[in-house]
């Protein structure tokens, strides 16, 4: 097939997805529904099973792998993961107790390599999922690629109602215990300075020193050169010590960030973080197209069982660390949920329910604005970071 078509194809399906997500406010999401719609057009012969070779992205998805993480080491918060620390202890926490338990009580019923394979996806988002399927390839583990791929899709359809659940019981007593009122009286404070505060801000960031002069960071071509460098860099160190090379992009990244290497959020800025997320998609439900209903008739037990007791292990490592650090259960609890779904989710998970528990616009941004940052910085911590981390780890196990 012509690859200018084939990509036509893809990309459409990618773009069904996530026009189905904004219809239904993520409950489908969008990966879940580009997965199933690709399966049902290979599987029914529509379009051929080499359809992802075909567009030739993936060849870019391979190159994109570590200049996205040195990407997402520039979009670390450094300021709110100081001001949201219990938020950060907790997802951690969540993570930890979540692995443990997948991996003594999965090996019980199934085997330890279908544990490591199931863990990784399942405490993280694309990259984890990618760390740990490209390791099972390497170990002549094929066939446990399903069980990483089903359980990184479906993991969502399991954590965004549990987490809908619990915050709508937290939004009812923060509402119930006055915190709201009390939050609400100090936002007339609070307005009162914003603009000065807003104004120092802008100042600040416009006073931050960086390496390169301001006009060659916004050059797409520079900038992009700057960060194949850094991913070169976090390549070849992982090909010399035998670490995850995932590792290496996070730190170079946090760190270039920090000293005025990279601006934030530099993938982005160089227009580039697009492309590189679509190629790295496409990685994924390439994984699909070989795998027969029967292969995944085999390993459901497997799913399911990796899923529910990963999630129960985020469970009571958040109501643990919740009662450690004086935050509602519900409230943290629902913040160790976030490594099932990170952003968008959780943005739009914080937005319903206090839309649909607040009874005034002030009582709905009370309850949004004492939700929203925990459950942010939650998200992050869990998927785009420590996942990575976990999974890196986890494969070194088989």
């Amino acid at each position: 097939m012509n690859a200018v078509v084939a990509s036509l194809i893809m990309v459409g399906v990618l773009a069904v997805g996530e026009m189905v997500s904004f219809k239904t406010r993520a409950k489908l999401p969008s990966l879940l529904v580009a997965s199933v719609l690709f399966y049902i057009l290979v599987q029914s012969g529509v379009v051929p099973s080499n359809i992802i070779e075909s567009t030739t992205l993936t060849a870019i998805g391979t190159v994109m792998i570590p200049i996205l993480l040195v990407h997402l080491g520039t979009t670390v918060p450094l300021e709110g993961l100081k001001q949201q620390y219990k938020a950060v202890i907790i997802s951690l926490t969540g993570l930890v107790f979540s692995v443990l338990l997948i991996l003594f009580v999965i090996p019980i019923f199934f085997d330890f390599e279908s544990a490591v394979a199931g863990a990784g996806p399942l405490t993280g988002g694309l990259i984890a999922y990618l760390v740990t399927s490209d390791a099972l390839k390497e170990m002549g583990f094929e066939n446990l690629v399903t069980i990483a791929i089903c359980v990184y899709i479906l993991q969502k359809i399991m954590g965004m109602p549990v987490t809908s659940y619990l915050l709508r019981k937290y939004a009812y007593y923060f509402k119930e215990s006055g915190a709201a009122e009390r939050h609400m009286a100090a936002s007339v404070v609070a307005d009162a300075s914003y603009e000065d505060e807003e104004a120092e801000a802008t100042d600040q960031e416009s006073s931050k020193r960086y390496l390169l002069p301001q006009h060659y960071l916004d050059s797409p071509f520079i900038l992009l050169f700057m960060i194949l460098i850094a991913g070169t860099i976090a390549y070849g160190l992982g090909e010399v010590t035998g670490i995850h090379q995932s590792i290496y992009g996070l730190i170079i990244g946090i760190a270039g960030s920090y000293f005025g290497i990279f601006p934030p959020k530099a993938l982005e800025r160089a227009n580039a973080f697009g492309l590189a997320m679509v190629s790295l998609l496409l990685i994924v439900l390439g994984s699909l197209a070989d795998v027969t209903p029967a292969q995944i008739w085999d390993v459901l037990p497997v799913i399911f069982s990796v899923i529910a007791i990963g999630t129960a292990g985020l469970v009571v490592g958040g109501f643990i660390a919740s009662k450690f650090l004086k935050w509602h259960p519900y409230k943290g609890i629902s913040v160790a949920l976030t490594a099932l779904y990170g952003f968008p989710a959780d943005y739009l998970l914080a937005q319903e329910v206090s839309r649909s528990v607040g009874e005034t616009e002030e009582e709905q941004n009370a309850i949004f604005d004492d939700i929203l940052s925990p459950m942010l910085i939650g998200g992050f911590v869990s998927v785009s970071s420590a996942s990575i981390i976990i999974a890196s780890v986890l494969v070194k196990l088989l």
